[in-house]
């Protein structure tokens, strides 16, 4: 739910495509590696993964980004809370297993899912 993330690596890769610079193949492959394993072992045992984002109109340019970045099109799925600065660092991230916690995630979820736009449906607004 935030227009910007501010992770380090994000962002170093998210400069380089405002500079116009077209990304490495090889070295996207090599970034992505540990997300496609992790998704492939999910989905190995039988995870369903989906991936929801709430994003403001127009879009910020990272969302556009984002959204053009055919490799962001699934979810892990578990509960992890992220939290950020008020510029969008990440200061830390925690799992929560708590029944509650975890049923009010999938409530919520289940409720913007339903009214989200499919990726190849959704053409972002640019200021």
């Amino acid at each position: 739910m935030r227009d910007i993330y501010a992770t380090d690596i994000e962002r170093s890769r998210f400069h380089s495509w405002l500079r116009g610079e077209e990304p490495d193949p090889d070295a996207e492959a090599e970034w992505w590696r540990p997300w496609f394993e992790m998704m492939a072992a999910n989905r190995a045992a039988g995870k369903t993964l989906r991936r929801l984002r709430i994003v403001s109109e127009p879009v910020t340019e990272y969302i556009y980004f984002e959204w053009l970045d055919a490799f962001n099109l699934a979810r892990a799925e578990t509960v992890t809370l992220t939290h950020f600065s008020g510029d969008g660092h990440v200061l830390a991230q925690e799992r929560a297993t708590e029944p509650d916690i975890v049923g009010n995630c999938k409530a919520a979820f289940e409720t913007a899912w339903k009214l989200g736009i499919p990726h190849h449906e959704y053409e972002p607004t640019q200021a």
